[in-house]
């Protein structure tokens, strides 16, 4: 049996997965910069025809003022009373932050989609993508004006079907066909659709008998999406409550109409809230209005009498200014009382206001209490009586002002002004807003640029490229033996062949014997050096060289080494048992046939299939004619002792063999060989061919030596043209 080789590969360090390699990521861009540059130029295509062809939009501006007073201009009553009651009962600025987030609402919104009926779509009705497509180009089929249209939740956002039976009667279908309902222009057709009701009123018919529209019922909170989408409010400046409002639409006419109808019910919005809080108000000061006059009744009453039975105070005496003190302090009080009692009728007790009016009465009750506890130390001189002239004086105060600011609020109430006021109303924009053609040309190449990197990486992510030795080394864990690199003068005499297949069978061409100082020679020279190296300690004197896949270069790489060892005076023995496709006949111009298959087959002997290319040195043995069963040739015994003998009469051989990836060939063959290499085509195979190739052999038995990078590209980074020998797919044939 043929030695088997049992040399372990070289240990190395595998990466992790995901680790970056920048070298491996410029390569990458390097050698995909055509398909950048188309990716990029079909996005700069598609950016000016879209700035070109955008469409027009229109922006139609206003200005509202939202931080107006409307009090009106409350009359003062005295100083101490009318002034408190004016803060309670003026209304305050309203905030523009507060104001927006309402102009935004479906409180304000709803209401505009609603009035401007922008929930109820009305087109023509076209079957078809081409035929909705090719719409704008035919003439109008007349149009439908439905004013009405109420349908339950199943069919929002789905169309019906409007049928004109004449200009003065139509018919309602759902999608599917089935009828709804007969309808009459100017009235409100009625129905039930599976027991909800379902209500439309066509206002006008334009179009002929037959002539079909989609109508559909939007759901309002959609529309209201649509709406803020081209809806801008912002303040003008910090603190202004200044709103500058902005519209954008398709249509000028509808940018106006909209945003006018924004500002009008933002403005009755207004409105009607002030008068609502002015009413409860008022409704609350008339409520309170008799009571106060039954308790200043009381107190002037109860001071009349005990003034005449007791005498009077003397007012230049010290407890007269505590009790004076005494009577503004006690005023106070009762206004805060009052006051807090109409905040808590439109508040709750953890509102602002109400407890900064709750710390103020604390604090006044306090102060109450201190001026009390000193007038208690004096001498009691009248000191009833001036209690009573206190409470009449305040009781006094209080129903003055209630009754003055009833009469305000009645006032107010029918000169009411909304403290939200249009500064400037919609304006109708005469010109579209302008494309920045420029910034759009540019983003479609940001973008194609990006797409096209994107693409790029996804694809090496997904089958990444070999091009990169030291990547290659980590992740396979097999040493490179050598990187070869690109030969033009190979590359012109494979495009010669390509063309004239006579001239390849007629013109040997070994690139060490034309061009010996050639760089890919170099390339091989190295590889020679490798192989000295390594056979030193191989079980055998055969190398057998494979590749993932066809095209990768490894007759070229088998011939140009078999004839550098001849070169140092090795007798080798070059055989090619790629016997499906194999051409190396034509490089060292010789026949191919007989061969290898011709021996297996037993039509052949040793000596007839023994080609000499250098005298002595280097010999030959070729396919053979394409046979219909190479497998079961090659795993013949025969060719094991061939192997076996040709061994001890050569200093080295040489075995060409197929790839791996395309048939089982070659886990046949690498068995016999103590030194296995794998071709590998840089820019051609893909990582995880090579982790299956390297999987496939060692499942055999087979133990892969080394690597060898052959640069089949010529590029700025050294890749570029394919000039391996085995430029074709397999197939059988003979």
């Amino acid at each position: 049996m043929a030695d088997t080789m049992t040399q372990t590969p070289a240990s190395h360090n595998r990466p992790e997965d995901h680790e970056i390699d920048l070298k491996l990521v410029i390569n990458l861009v390097k050698n995909s910069y055509i398909l950048v540059i188309i990716i990029t130029f079909f996005f700069l295509i598609g950016g000016i025809y879209y700035a070109e062809k955008k469409p027009a939009v229109y922006r139609s501006v206003a200005m509202l003022d939202v931080g107006g007073d409307i009090s009106g201009g409350l009359s003062s009553g005295s100083e101490s009373s009318v002034t408190a009651l004016k803060g309670l009962l003026s209304n305050q600025a309203s905030s523009a932050d507060v104001e927006t987030v309402l102009l935004r609402s479906p409180y304000v919104l709803g209401r505009v989609v609603r009035d401007l009926g922008m929930d109820i779509s009305v087109s023509p009705h076209y079957t078809g993508f081409f035929n909705r497509k090719l719409a704008r180009f035919r003439a109008s089929p007349g149009n439908a004006t439905v004013s009405f249209l109420s349908v339950p939740d199943s069919l929002l956002a789905k169309p019906l079907t409007l049928v004109v039976r004449n200009h003065t009667q139509y018919s309602l279908f759902t999608k599917k066909g089935i009828k709804i309902l007969d309808g009459v222009v100017g009235k409100l057709a009625v129905t039930r659709y599976f027991g909800s009701p379902l209500k439309i009123q066509v206002t006008a018919l334009h179009a002929k008998p037959n002539t079909k529209f989609d109508v559909t019922k939007q759901a309002v909170s959609t529309v209201v999406k649509s709406i803020s989408r081209g809806l801008s409010i912002k303040e003008e400046g910090n603190g202004t409550n200044i709103l500058a409002l902005s519209y954008i639409s398709g249509n000028p006419k509808q940018a106006q109409k909209l945003l006018s109808k924004i500002l009008a019910i933002a403005v009755q919005k207004n409105e009607k809230e002030k008068l609502q809080d002015a009413a409860k108000t008022l409704q609350f000061i008339k409520k309170q209005l008799p009571i106060s006059k039954a308790d200043l009744k009381k107190s002037e009453t109860k001071l009349e009498k005990y003034s005449v039975k007791s005498g009077v105070f003397d007012p230049g005496s010290e407890g007269s200014t505590l009790e004076g003190s005494l009577d503004r302090l006690q005023t106070s009080l009762d206004l805060l009382k009052f006051k807090k009692m109409m905040l808590l009728e439109r508040f709750t007790s953890i509102y602002p206001s109400v407890i900064a009016v709750t710390k103020k009465e604390q604090q006044i009750n306090q102060e109450i209490n201190r001026r009390k506890a000193m007038l208690e130390k004096l001498p009691v001189t009248g000191e009833k009586e001036e209690g009573m002239k206190r409470d009449a004086i305040i009781q006094s105060e209080i129903y003055t002002a209630l009754v003055e600011n009833a009469q305000n609020m009645e006032m107010m109430e029918a000169s009411m002004v909304s403290n939200v006021q249009v500064l400037s109303s919609a304006s109708y924009p005469t010109s579209r807003i302008p494309v920045n053609k420029l910034a759009i040309v540019f983003s479609s190449v940001f973008l194609g640029l990006i797409f096209s990197l994107a693409i790029i990486f996804i694809r090496h992510m997904l089958s990444p490229i070999i091009e990169d030795p030291d990547v290659v080394e980590r992740i396979i864990g097999i040493a490179v033996s050598a990187i070869i690199p690109f030969s033009q003068k190979q590359m012109s005499h494979n495009k010669k062949c390509k063309l004239d297949k006579l001239y390849a069978n007629k013109t040997p061409f070994l690139l060490t014997k034309e061009s010996p100082s050639d760089i890919s020679i170099e390339g091989i020279r190295s590889l020679r050096t490798a192989m000295q190296m390594s056979l030193l300690e191989a079980a055998n004197n055969v190398i057998a060289i494979t590749g993932c896949s066809p095209g990768v270069g490894k007759s070229f790489v088998s011939s140009n080494l078999a004839a550098l060892f001849a070169d140092l005076g090795k007798r080798v023995l070059l055989i090619d048992l790629d016997i499906r496709l194999g051409k190396l006949y034509q490089s060292v111009g010789k026949t191919k046939s007989p061969g290898i298959s011709t021996y297996l087959a037993n039509q052949a002997t040793r000596e007839q299939i023994m080609q000499n290319v250098v005298p002595g040195k280097l010999d030959f043995i070729a396919t053979g004619l394409y046979p219909d069963n190479p497998s079961e040739l090659l795993s013949q015994s025969a060719l094991a002792d061939l192997i076996e003998e040709m061994k001890s009469q050569y200093d080295l051989v040489i075995l060409d063999t197929p790839p791996i990836l395309a048939v089982t060939d070659s886990a046949l063959i690498l068995r016999y060989a103590a030194t296995n290499l794998m071709v590998l085509g840089v820019g051609k195979d893909q990582m995880k061919e090579v982790i299956y190739a390297k999987k496939t052999l060692e499942k055999a038995g087979v133990v892969l030596t080394g690597l060898v990078f052959n640069t089949l590209k010529q590029q700025k980074s050294g890749f570029g043209h394919n000039y391996g020998y085995a430029n074709y797919h397999y197939t059988y044939g003979k």
